[in-house]
């Protein structure tokens, strides 16, 4: 019983989070792909340039899940 409580406690503590890599020079990409993953507890999305990660965010999933698709990019 006390595993439980921990693990929900830690649900609690668990941060959104969200990066962006400026060493990239936006006006030289020649390809961007993204991606986005809609979860029950979180949602992320991750945009490659030039196969180099562009930009990432770790978000928690809303109650519907195109506004967390939204929220993520």
């Amino acid at each position: 019983m006390t595993t439980e409580k921990t693990k929900v406690k830690e649900f609690f503590r668990w941060m959104e989070y969200s990066w962006h890599n400026s060493d990239i020079d936006v006006g030289k990409i020649e390809s961007l792909t993204g991606g986005v993953d809609v979860e029950s507890v979180s949602s992320q999305a991750v945009v490659l340039a030039d196969d180099q990660i562009l930009a990432f965010s770790n978000i928690r999933t809303d109650s519907s899940s195109p506004n967390s698709t939204n929220k993520a990019r």
